[in-house]
């Protein structure tokens, strides 16, 4: 199993911690899946104000092509803002891209040679966490292909979606359900259905 250790930020407050994960990008969804179903299972909580932050390895990529993600993602950040509830858009400490890269942006570049992404909110559903991450790793992998164009075409929805339109079927389909619920999906993974 894994060892759980939680973590201290001054955003937390007294009572909040953060986990941290490591793990390569074609094992990151299932190990995500269980930290969160063991954070669950010792009664974690989580609210509008926790965030699920990714850091895509970006040590493998010149500084020309972290230009061209970060200008995609730039151009592209109103339909990633769509996917995401009005707790997420109006965030502090989610900003948008706006010539500036300080820490709360949404997606920033940071010393550790990673772009990290901001975005999503902080989720116990495992389901939500690898939807999330596949749809990343895919953005990992076109970042990764020297023979893709990130799509430029002034149409930024079409440029968000042409981007993810080969992405596994997990990460797509997330993304295509956060964009149909206009962001807001209910939470009910480990909730009491009844038959």
């Amino acid at each position: 199993g894994l060892t759980l250790e939680a973590h201290q930020d001054s955003s937390l407050g007294t009572y909040g911690a953060e986990y941290k994960l490591l793990a390569k990008s074609n094992k990151v969804a299932d190990v995500a899946g269980e930290l969160v179903e063991e954070l669950w299972k010792r009664r974690a909580k989580v609210d509008s104000k926790c965030g699920m932050h990714v850091h895509i390895d970006a040590r493998q990529l010149t500084p020309g092509r972290i230009d061209e993600m970060m200008d995609w993602l730039k151009r592209t950040q109103e339909t990633w803002f769509g996917l995401m509830p009005p707790s997420r858009r109006e965030n502090q400490f989610v900003q948008r891209m706006n010539g500036h890269n300080s820490h709360h942006v949404w997606a920033n570049r940071t010393a550790y040679n990673t772009v990290e992404i901001r975005l999503h909110g902080g989720t116990l559903n495992r389901y939500k966490v690898a939807g999330w991450l596949t749809a990343l790793v895919h953005l990992q992998a076109k970042a990764n292909d020297a023979g893709f164009t990130f799509p430029n075409t002034g149409d930024t929805n079409n440029d968000f979606w042409s981007l993810f339109a080969d992405c596994q079927r997990e990460g797509r389909e997330y993304l295509e359900a956060r964009q149909a619920a206009n962001g807001s999906m209910r939470d009910r993974a480990f909730s009491q259905v009844e038959a």
